[in-house]
């Protein structure tokens, strides 16, 4: 069709309807964990690839994944295998949990779970720890990230094995068409990278999906048409824009990646079109032609030669930076093979001389307990209670002795002090033999309970009322025989 400028919205409004449109198109496209049968653990796992990408606790990240997974046997160990944990520094910090490197593959921006905002930080965050990784792999040498498609499931089986047609339909092209057309084609205030990004999303999607599974056997691959689908109408159906010829999808696609503001997606347009040349022979055909055109006429040579320019800087800054690392390398290597050959000796003597001093005190505290003059110095002290320990019943983070941490009890009144035998002499003397009160010490005051009753009342006489004490004692233990 020719679609026209909408009289009842503001163009501000129509563009945040069609962002929110294509991201709809690609959450129905590509979240297939259900539609493939994943089990729970495999729902559980990719909850927490999504969830911890930034740090979280757990009890936020408990929040976020639904009550079904959170509550899986395996949840807990799962999450202690794919992801970092940092324990708290202060006494109002809570442990947080990090994914870890040899997951950020994982991740995909366009997460179901994920609202608009969420989407552009995780973008940003990711693209800042892959960035990371990737410096820390090349140490140093590189931050350059090469761009990563989604990972999309094949549906084997049920009815939704051709979801991925939805793309390669005539309305889907001209859909992704006028998308990318409005968003570049605009003033600067209007450009939307949102949309953009969402539309190369959908054509990587499209591509990427039509070479697989019941999508690949629907549109085909003949040796003189190449591919159906998208690869087909990308190529022969053309659409107005502007004033000039028609214009098709694959050849706004190439023209953008031309532009300089679309320097950002360099990356993604050079994967679509890899895929796009993965196509058939036509297609590769009119890549061709497409270019040499373009190198043809003044203005396209100045445009080619200028991107030629900037990938072979790139790679010089590339080439330059590892040969930095090499030379920083060799450096320190020539560097510490130079201070071992001056001070190797005194170290060797150092380690001897130490070895030696290990050997003799060992000897000496030998010598020494065989003795048994050093017996305190063998004494080793061993704590009467022992901290708790391990996950918190509350907030289930772990808890040791390297952090300040609280402990929770139960303290209810009790005026039971004590359950005795009454019926045991020895027990009911041992009991009146304590002191009116416990806060004194009571060391001296115990006594063999076959002591005769003289004994007994010199052992807990007092000032005053020692002799009837024991009387109370005697008449007590008459009164149990």
């Amino acid at each position: 069709g020719r679609p026209q400028a909408s009289r009842i919205y503001e163009p501000m409004h129509m563009q945040y309807m069609v962002e929110e449109f294509l991201n709809v198109l690609i959450v129905l496209v590509s979240e297939r964990h259900v539609a493939t049968g994943k089990n729970t653990l495999d729902m559980a796992r990719r909850e927490i690839v999504h969830g911890c990408l930034s740090s979280i606790s757990y009890s936020e990240l408990s929040k976020k994944i639904p009550e079904r997974l959170a509550e899986n046997t395996e949840f807990d160990n799962l999450l202690q295998q794919m992801a970092d944990f940092r324990g708290p520094t202060g006494i109002m910090d809570f442990g947080q949990y990090e994914l870890k490197d040899e997951y950020l593959d994982e991740v995909d921006p366009y997460f179901i779970h994920y609202s608009r905002n969420q989407r552009e930080e995780i973008e940003e965050v990711l693209r800042e720890r892959l960035r990371k990784r990737m410096r820390k792999n090349t140490d140093g040498a590189s931050d350059v990230v090469d761009y990563s498609p989604p990972k999309l499931e094949t549906v084997r089986f049920g009815p939704f094995q051709r979801i991925g047609m939805a793309l390669h339909t005539p309305l889907a092209c001209q859909v992704l068409f006028y998308a990318l057309l409005h968003a570049t084609h605009t003033s600067g205030d209007l450009l939307s990278e949102t949309m953009v990004d969402e539309a190369l999303h959908l054509i990587v999607i499209a591509l990427e999906d039509g070479q697989h599974g019941a999508v690949a056997r629907e549109i085909g691959m003949s040796d003189s048409s190449g591919r159906g689908g998208l690869w087909k109408y990308a190529l022969e159906q053309g659409y107005p824009a502007g004033r000039g010829t028609p214009m098709n999808l694959l050849g706004l696609v190439l023209t953008l990646g031309l532009k300089p503001e679309m320097k950002q997606w360099k990356n993604k347009l050079d994967y679509i079109y890899q895929l796009f040349r993965k196509g058939g022979p036509r297609i590769v055909s009119c890549i061709d032609d497409y270019y040499a055109k373009l190198e043809a006429t003044p203005m396209g040579s100045r445009v080619l030669k200028s991107a030629a320019e900037e990938a072979k800087a790139a790679e010089r800054k590339k080439q330059a930076a590892k040969a930095r690392q090499a030379a920083i390398m060799a450096e320190f290597a020539s560097q510490q093979q130079s201070f071992m050959s001056q001070y190797g000796d005194e170290f060797a003597e150092l380690t001897d001389d130490e070895s030696l001093d290990e050997h003799g005190a060992a000897d000496a505290l030998a010598g020494a307990d065989d003795k048994g003059k050093s017996a305190d110095t063998q004494r080793v002290h061993q704590p009467l209670w022992s901290a708790p320990c391990g996950a918190c019943i509350v907030c289930q983070e772990e808890c040791d002795g390297l952090r300040p941490y609280g402990s929770l009890a139960l303290i209810q009144a009790n005026r039971a002090v004590r359950t005795a035998p009454l019926a045991d002499a020895a027990h009911v003397i041992d009991i009146l033999r304590l002191p009116s009160g416990l806060d004194t010490s009571i060391s001296g005051v115990g006594a063999d309970a076959s002591e005769g009753p003289s004994d007994m009342a010199d052992a807990v006489q007092g000032k005053s009322t020692g002799q009837a004490r024991t009387t109370d004692q005697l008449r007590v233990m008459n009164q149990i025989a």
